[in-house]
């Protein structure tokens, strides 16, 4: 009855059609690293100073660019860019990263008093402190992970006394019929979890799964029933960020909006079905940049040099790893 990772469509005739998602190959991403600007974007102020260095950077053979950012900073950067006519050649784009991150973090307070917090201490969270990191989230692997265990463990507990129903009655499965089969035989508590389940968790689960596997548009209409989330637990800068970013697809021109989509995630693994958004992969060049640097707080002049010469270090790296085989 349920199929791993379902996207739902809605057709102009109302009715509900499901496709799997298959791999959407768009090739491997080649990733440079430019010059940093090392000033925290968390005012009008630095995120000018960012959008101007980006400029700069990117607009030598081009009329427009794109920014990658998430929360404060792409809030900001659209009302500094909303304001400033010099500005208006950066199209800025939430990173879909940082979206799954706050949604499985909304999702676990939601599923902490519904047993999400007796997973935990079969886990080996035993501590109140233990417990506390657990429902934070603030572990993003093994927070998927307990996820993925909560969602399968619960379906298949739900599903069991629905399907024995059926075979005994010597009648078909359908999901209607598990729904109305959930409303009137489990316990409120579960039935609210299984909700929650059906509608959140599996739209989280085909968000990620689109992301990696570059579909784009899937992507965009499991992330409308995630941000219900941001709304529900007053997440007001998400809230905003997905009201832009679906007001700025809808008003891009078909060409623009053909390259959003090509671009939603990027691979630069040779695996085809291990896409990830922009934000994640700065996040590991800039661990990558990390070995790099000395001991202490780096100054802005190690920063830069290490962020020159990041490729041919790599490229290095490699070719002394090939010869010791």
């Amino acid at each position: 009855m349920w199929q791993d990772y379902l996207v739902r469509r809605f057709g102009q005739s109302g009715q509900v059609e499901t496709q799997a998602v298959g791999v959407d190959d768009l090739g491997q991403t080649q990733v440079h690293m430019g010059e940093p600007s090392l000033v925290n974007p968390n005012s009008y102020v630095t995120i000018n100073q960012v959008l101007k260095h980006i400029q700069q950077e990117t607009l030598i053979n081009r009329s427009w660019t794109v920014a990658g950012c998430d929360r404060v900073p792409y809030i900001l950067a659209h009302r500094l860019r909303d304001k400033d006519r010099e500005l208006q050649n950066i199209l800025l784009l939430p990173g879909p990263g940082h979206v799954e991150m706050n949604a499985i973090r909304v999702l676990f307070k939601l599923l902490w008093p519904l047993g999400m917090e007796d997973l935990a201490r079969i886990l080996g969270y035993k501590t109140p402190k233990a417990l506390g990191y657990a429902q934070k989230a603030a572990d993003d692997h093994k927070a998927w992970e307990m996820l993925e265990i909560y969602f399968k463990s619960l379906m298949i507990f739900a599903l069991t006394p629905y399907q024995q129903e059926c075979q005994a009655q010597g009648i078909l499965s359908t999901l209607g019929g598990a729904e109305d089969f959930w409303k009137h035989k489990i316990s409120p508590s579960l039935f609210l979890a299984v909700t929650i389940c059906n509608r959140y968790v599996l739209s989280l689960l085909m968000y990620r799964k689109c992301i990696r596997m570059g579909q784009s548009q899937d992507a965009l209409l499991a992330r409308d029933i995630v941000s219900e989330m941001f709304y529900s637990n007053n997440m007001t800068m998400y809230m905003e960020l997905h009201r832009r970013d679906v007001i700025t697809r809808i008003k891009a021109p078909p060409e623009v909006r053909t390259i959003l989509a090509r671009n939603h995630s990027f691979r630069i693994s040779p695996n085809a079905g291990k896409r990830e958004g922009g934000d994640f992969i700065l996040e590991g060049k800039n661990r990558r940049t990390k070995m790099f640097l000395p001991p202490g707080t780096p100054t802005h002049a190690q920063w830069q040099r290490t962020s020159r010469i990041l490729k041919p270090v790599e490229e290095v790296c490699i070719i002394s790893l090939s010869n010791f085989n």
